[in-house]
């Protein structure tokens, strides 16, 4: 399974939006259709004013969720009756804005980079959000940690005053059984 993860950015370097893509070969499992079939529809809907898929660096096709549900209901309207694939990816065309499902800075992500600057810029934004994320994840863990050793202490306090007191309690049974057996002799002796 082909998997590629991308970050949309807005100015600051806030991730907003993360989508995951995926390839010809994983939207076919998940329509249940063969890849030349996957490949004549998104051939066909590519056709249509334009519209293009997002590739990778590497040229490969990349599909979102958005894409798989649109790809989804292209196949709903096409088994309609009187309804051909042309016929359905125009109805399904004409209800997606370009907001609705593709936003420019998503394209940037999986599309080939226009310059090597370009390409800097991506690798250095990409690396202050894990910077960002790592930290949040480190501040996590010692909070967690600290958390953990003070959980601990309190663990061992109350351990050890469990202690003192059943240690109190043997001492306090110990000197009732003298006690008894003290005043077993006395009554002993004194015949009472």
């Amino acid at each position: 399974m082909t998997v590629i993860i991308a970050i949309t950015i807005i100015a600051g370097g806030i991730a907003v939006m993360t989508n995951i893509y995926v390839g010809v070969s994983d939207v076919a499992k998940a329509l249940d259709l063969s890849e030349s079939t996957i490949k004549k529809y998104y051939l066909e809907i590519e056709k249509y004013h334009g519209f293009r898929f997002k590739r990778t660096i590497n040229g490969h096709l990349s599909f979102s969720n958005k894409d798989i549900e649109m790809l989804r209901e292209i196949i709903y309207l096409k088994n309609l009756p009187n309804m051909t694939v042309s016929l359905a990816i125009e109805e399904v065309m004409k209800n997606i804005t370009d907001l609705d499902v593709y936003d420019e800075r998503d394209t940037r992500v999986a599309a080939q980079p226009e310059s090597m600057e370009e390409l800097k810029e991506y690798i250095k934004s990409s690396f202050e959000i894990q910077q960002k994320e790592n930290s949040l994840v480190l501040d996590k863990l010692e909070e967690l940690t600290n958390k953990i050793e003070k959980d601990q202490e309190q663990k061992d306090l109350l351990i050890d005053n469990l202690k003192k007191e059943m240690e109190e309690k043997q001492l306090l049974m110990i000197e009732l059984e003298e006690e008894k057996n003290k005043k077993t002799f006395l009554q002993r002796l004194f015949g009472k």
